[in-house]
């Protein structure tokens, strides 16, 4: 799209791009101001720019726009036109509709960080999976120990031997679990009453 306004903010020249981007005939446009075609906000950011532009900048930014209920990301680039004894009193503009391009680097972003999130937990899981597996063994011979002990301990030793295997077995359903999340064991779903 591209636009000449006068003085008076209005429009006096519009290519077809711009009324097919607002959905308007091209003769709406000429001769209105954007507080006639836009919604407030809208009409304020136009305003805004075009004040800018008025005292003599150049005008090249990104802005969100709100056309129809539909929001757009534009990058409007505004430039005085013609200056009579100094003082600006045309403008013209281009205005580029990037909103595709942005919302493809939003998701594109979106992406890549549910790929650092997704590879973050297959990392915690292959570490878990490793401890798992070295605390297992580390209870095979505590148990296996443990056993050997109790076939010869005195009665009072039992109990202890018994509160040690106990722990191993309470660290045994750890370790299932750790394999479980680290995704290196069948999961064995049980309904707990």
């Amino acid at each position: 799209p591209i636009f000449c306004k006068d003085a008076n903010r209005r429009y006096t020249f519009v290519n077809q791009a711009l009324p097919r981007l607002l959905g308007l005939r091209e003769d709406y446009l000429i001769g209105k101001t954007a507080e006639e075609i836009f919604d407030a906000d809208s009409a304020a950011l136009i305003n805004e720019l075009d004040d800018r532009t008025f005292n003599g900048e150049m005008v090249n930014e990104i802005r969100a726009f709100k056309i129809n209920d539909r929001e757009f990301i534009f990058n409007p680039i505004q430039v005085p036109l013609e200056i009579k004894d100094g003082k600006v009193v045309s403008i013209s503009g281009i205005v580029r509709d990037i909103t595709d391009i942005i919302n493809a680097q939003n998701e594109k972003l979106n992406l890549e960080v549910q790929l650092r999130r997704s590879q973050k937990i297959e990392s915690i899981g292959i570490f878990s999976g490793g401890i798992a597996h070295d605390f297992n063994n580390l209870l095979y011979v505590i148990s296996g120990n443990t056993e050997l002990l109790l076939q010869t301990a005195v009665p009072g030793a039992k109990d202890l031997l018994n509160n040690i295997l106990n722990a191993v077995q309470r660290g045994s359903d750890l370790v299932k679990q750790l394999l479980t999340f680290s995704r290196k064991s069948e999961t064995n779903l049980q309904t707990i009453h």
